[in-house]
């Protein structure tokens, strides 16, 4: 295992640069355990990834949507009067987002589909309580089970607050972000800081996200780690991996949205 942290970034990288050769695979996986030690343990530092001819980035999905979709006024008062607090995405990316002058502890070079992807101009509440921000049961839990917990969390959240128009999805990770930024501006709360260790077995945090950050989708982007000093950590995943702190957040949505 690398000693270093410096070790780690060069075995990035030289992963980064082989990802076409078919050996590639046990590279990645001792890779993976490795930063999956550094991000516990918080060695893992700021770097905006370069793109490359030899690293172009993924291409991008769909367009994203320019369409604002915001909640009803009977559905805002009732997560408002639930505990929940609402925020509007701007459309932002992460790139822009550093080069705005947003610190970060760490960004994994996921290339353009990750830096360069917009925020979806969505309404979203989120619950910040430490005991309510996530779904229930999602730490440790691979994709597919955390998605199916998410259905059942908000099919219940319908249920309590009698709001048929609401559901909860998997966000973007420029959507977290810009978030977890703007919830700080607000409230000089991180979410996903060290108050919320206790839910992930007393390490960082960290959400699982829809952003993929490879071809296939197989890996996707989290978000998480949001040390006072460094700024949040983005990273990524396997999604059919887990981890003690890795979960999925209780981020409700209009359904009308998805």
């Amino acid at each position: 295992m690398a000693k270093d942290i410096r070790e780690v970034i060069a075995l990035e990288e030289k992963f980064a640069a082989e990802a076409q050769n078919s050996q590639a695979t046990a590279w990645l996986e001792s890779l993976r355990i490795q930063i999956a030690f550094g991000r516990r343990k918080g060695y893992l530092r700021a770097r905006l990834p370069k793109l490359t001819p030899e690293n172009p980035g993924l291409p991008q999905p769909e367009t994203p949507t320019t369409e604002t979709v915001t909640f009803i006024d009977q559905e805002r008062e009732a997560l408002l009067g639930d505990g929940a607090v609402l925020y509007l995405p701007a459309g932002e990316t992460i790139r822009g987002q550093i080069e705005a002058g947003r610190e970060f502890g760490y960004v994994f070079n996921g290339g353009e589909r990750l830096l360069d992807f917009p925020s979806r101009r969505i309404e979203v509440a989120i619950y910040p309580d430490p005991e309510r921000f996530f779904v229930p049961g999602s730490f440790n839990k691979t994709t597919d089970k955390q998605d199916a917990l998410m259905e059942q969390d908000a099919e219940s959240l319908r249920k309590r607050l009698c709001l048929g128009g609401i559901t909860m999805v998997r966000p973007e990770a420029p959507e977290v972000t810009e978030v977890i930024f703007k919830h700080f501006d607000a409230t000089q709360v991180r979410l996903l800081g060290k108050d919320y260790m206790e839910q992930a077995g007393g390490y960082y945090p960290y959400i699982r996200t829809s952003t993929p950050t490879n071809k296939t989708g197989s890996v996707l982007a989290d978000v998480g780690h949001f040390a006072a000093g460094y700024g949040p950590h983005v990273g990524d995943w396997h999604r059919d991996d887990r981890d003690v702190f890795l979960a999925g957040a209780r981020w409700v949505v209009p359904q009308r949205s998805r």
